[in-house]
Parts: structure tokens; sequence; C-alpha cells
């Protein structure tokens, strides 16, 4: 599963470095980085309930619909000690137009998708893993300069894996480029 994480992020670099050099204009493909922090709805006693996040996200811009903010793609690591969740979604995101963004250059958006999800709990009294389909929402905000905020909903289709409900809150803040 790691080396297909790490083959997935290294095409997302590969698309994003070919479409670097269009300046001002809005890029057909941009990477963002972020991190932040998770907190996951139901857990087993003696597990925090603040977890670290990470995220990479490509997205591809659709210009002619300036209302449809496009599709991104997005791989979510989120963990704490020797458990995690990992998640890769599509996402069908929703933005201001691009002509008339908010005043100041903040732009919000939201977006709702669906992926794969994989959570790993490992516990005092063992470990459990489970793989299968998910959903995910999201909203945020651009906030110019390529820095932005995003808070994402995950909502593994799964129940509890060895006491812990891994759909929850994502609080994360980021770099595109």
């Amino acid at each position: 599963m790691r080396y297909r994480m790490a083959l997935a992020l290294g095409m997302l670099l590969a698309c994003s470095a070919a479409n670097a050099q269009l300046g001002g204009i809005t890029k057909p493909v941009s990477l963002g980085i972020r991190a932040g922090g998770y907190m996951p709805k139901d857990r087993p006693v003696g597990m925090s309930k603040t977890w670290f996040a990470a995220g990479v996200d490509a997205r591809v811009n659709i210009s002619a619909l300036p209302i449809i903010g496009g599709q991104t793609v997005s791989l979510d690591y989120l963990t704490r000690g020797s458990s995690s969740v990992s998640a890769i979604t599509l996402v069908q995101r929703f933005s201001s137009p691009v002509a008339a963004p908010v005043q100041g250059g903040v732009r919000p958006y939201f977006g709702v998708g669906v992926g794969v999800y994989r959570v790993h709990v490992k516990t005092d009294t063992g470990s459990d893993t489970k793989t299968g389909p998910g959903a995910k929402a999201l909203v945020g905000l651009e906030i110019g300069q390529g820095l932005y905020v995003q808070g994402d909903y995950h909502l593994p289709a799964f129940g509890k894996v060895a006491g812990l409900r891994a759909s929850g809150f994502a609080v994360t803040a980021g770099l595109r480029f």
C-alpha cells in the first residue's frame, strides 16, 4: 500500500511541475500540501482525541465553468502513535467564479467525493486493519499567495475498527503550488 501511495504522489508532483510555468493564469493542474489536526468520532479508551493530519491534493481546474471549481485527487494520512487512517479520494469542488473572488482575494470552496479508506488501529490488546469505501466532504478558503485552510469530514463506510470509529473532522492549512 505504501509503494502505491508513493507512486501516486510522484505522479502528482510530475503533473504539477509540468504546469508550473503558466505564471499568473489559473493553472490547469496544481498541487497542494497541508497539515493540521484530526479528531475521530469514537476511539478506544486511552487513545488520544487529537491526531496529526497531513494531505496532498492534486487539483484539476476547469476554467470554462468557473462556478465548478474542478476535481481534486486527495491523499490523506491521519495518525496517532501506531494507529492511522489513510485515504485516496476523488472530490468534485465548487468555488466562487474566477472573475469574482470574495473581497480581499479570499475565495471559498466546498466539495464532496468518494474514495478508498484504510484504517489501522493498534491498542494495548491487539491490532486490526480494515480497507473499504468511504466519502469525504470539505470546505475551505483560498487566502492568496498559495495559502489555504481546509476542513474535511472523513466518513469510511465501515463501522468500528478495534474500538475506533474513524469518521471525523480534520482541519488543515497548506500551500498550493
